[in-house]
């Protein structure tokens, strides 16, 4: 279902490829429907996980970007070059910019982590995923914005993505 179908007043658990998209303008539907959780139209929560996958995929854009990490393995091109980690900027900006959307942030638990053993046997999801589906268990949350088509498979959810990606 699209992003742009969500309902006002729905509680919605935001991953991190949704403000990727947004960021990198890749999406212009991801800007809007995260403008509407600004404006608390739309009850939008990350979790702490969700959070640290953005702020590293951002810092590997940034450095890609900026030519200082070449090649399939950006990674251990920049461990060997703290220099070059201690001079990236963007990416913080970009962060600052999310924490201006006001989400509900929300911490990950050991019971979070546990329950999410059973959700990646029950639907066969990577481990960042399934901890997703785990902490909108454990906060009775049953809408994940997300691009990623993989969280389909968990049929409990209703997953809305932007359809207008440029990919």
């Amino acid at each position: 279902m699209s992003l742009e179908k969500i309902k006002h007043g729905t509680r919605i658990l935001v991953d991190s490829n949704i403000f990727i998209y947004w960021l990198t303008h890749q999406s212009s539907q991801c800007g809007k429907f995260l403008r509407r959780c600004a404006e608390k139209h739309i009850e939008g929560y990350i979790s702490v996980l969700s959070l640290t996958e953005v702020l590293h995929r951002l810092m590997m854009l940034e450095a890609k970007e900026s030519g200082w990490a070449k090649g399939p393995n950006i990674v251990r091109s920049l461990q060997s070059r703290p220099e070059r980690v201690r001079a990236l900027t963007r990416y913080e900006d970009w962060f600052r910019d999310i924490l201006r959307l006001r989400l509900h942030v929300e911490a990950l638990s050991l019971v979070d982590l546990i329950e999410s053993l059973t959700i990646r046997r029950q639907y066969g999801l990577l481990t960042n995923d399934s901890i997703l589906l785990a902490v909108a268990l454990r906060l009775g949350i049953k809408n994940i914005a997300s691009a990623d088509k993989t969280l389909e498979r968990a049929t409990t959810y209703r997953v809305y993505a932007p359809s207008d990606l440029k990919v």
